[in-house]
């Protein structure tokens, strides 16, 4: 997202490019294992109400993806957005909500809520049954693509791949918002390479 720059006194800086804003994101910090679901969990909840395919979401995590072969997830997800707990008496009654689909807020309730209970912010006291930090403009960007590109952060190496669309991408990890093989291919090049660990932030 960045070049360089010569300045008056001859050195080079880093400056942003324009170009590239909204492309780079960190994907979403859940805070509550108990929105996390097996593949047998997911099937039998989706078996029991078919509804609950609409918030049970395939669960990109970089553990799985630097591991698993065909960097398919294996983990499923509970996602209930930005929605509200509960319908008002003045609310659409189009508009969905957690209240919706029940043994997945019963779920998440038993499992997560007991927990958020003790969190520090208070925001995430009290909206217990969406994630901390959902990072809604990465899936506002990402809605449409064909995949995106996904990369296991922090870690030793330096290793993009493609992603599955409609999923839910954990944080820390780093999500680009492009289903391009060109993209693709600059990202894994050796020349991003030698810049990413040029400029990158290390830990020890």
């Amino acid at each position: 997202s960045t070049y360089l720059s010569s300045t008056n006194s001859g050195e080079w800086t880093q400056q942003e490019l324009a170009e590239n804003a909204m492309m780079a994101f960190q994907g979403s910090n859940v805070l509550g294992s108990g929105f996390v679901l097996s593949e047998e969990a997911a099937v039998r909840l989706i078996e029991s109400d078919p509804a609950n395919a609409s918030v049970i979401k395939p669960f990109v995590r970089g553990e799985d993806f630097n591991s698993v072969p065909d960097q398919r997830p294996v983990k499923w997800i509970i996602n209930f957005y930005d929605w509200p707990l509960a319908r008002t008496p003045t609310q659409n009654s189009t508009t969905p909500v957690a209240a919706d689909f029940p043994r997945c807020l019963e779920l998440v309730e038993r499992l997560v809520k007991p927990k958020r209970e003790h969190a520090k912010r208070k925001a995430y006291r009290e909206r217990w049954w969406q994630y901390a930090e959902r990072c809604g403009s990465l899936y506002a960007t990402v809605r449409g693509l064909q995949r995106v590109i996904f990369q296991a952060s922090p870690s030793k190496h330096i290793c993009f791949g493609f992603a599955l669309p409609d999923a839910v991408y954990s944080g820390p990890h780093t999500v680009i918002a492009s289903d391009a093989v060109e993209d693709m291919a600059l990202l894994q090049s050796t020349i991003h390479i030698e810049w990413a660990w040029q400029f990158c932030s290390t830990m020890r």
